[in-house]
């Protein structure tokens, strides 16, 4: 997947001047600062995305429509199953690698925490 990361949009309410790749989360950052927000009917919860409504809403009724491909779990967010499918089943050993040194992970928060560590060690030198 190609993604978009030239910024073409931006907020001009006040000092904001927040950037965005695409019109549509301009959309949804302006709703932000009117105050337009989508909002639960069981909870506090608010939002200016309808994705992330349903998703929400989804929770409350313990609907979890995305179903794992290898194995009998169900999530909330297609998001939430693509993590998992490729933390448990689709296991690439060196999908993360460090860039200081021979370092190799399938879990991009392992990775995260192991250049964490270097920081620390330098800081130590």
């Amino acid at each position: 997947m190609v993604r978009c990361t030239e910024v073409h949009y931006y907020c001009n309410r006040g000092d904001c001047r927040k950037g965005f790749t695409h019109h549509s989360l301009l959309d949804w950052h302006l709703r932000m600062h009117d105050n337009d927000l989508i909002h639960c009917y069981f909870c506090p919860w608010g939002g200016a995305v309808a994705e992330n409504y349903i998703a929400h809403m989804n929770h409350h009724f313990h609907i979890r429509s995305f179903k794992c491909i290898f194995c009998d779990l169900t999530f909330y967010r297609k998001s939430d199953r693509k993590k998992h499918e490729e933390r448990f089943h689709e296991i690439i050993p060196d999908r993360y690698k460090c860039d200081i040194c021979d370092y190799v992970t399938h879990v991009a928060r392992k990775l995260n925490y192991h250049k964490h560590e270097h920081k620390i060690n330098d800081e130590k030198i």
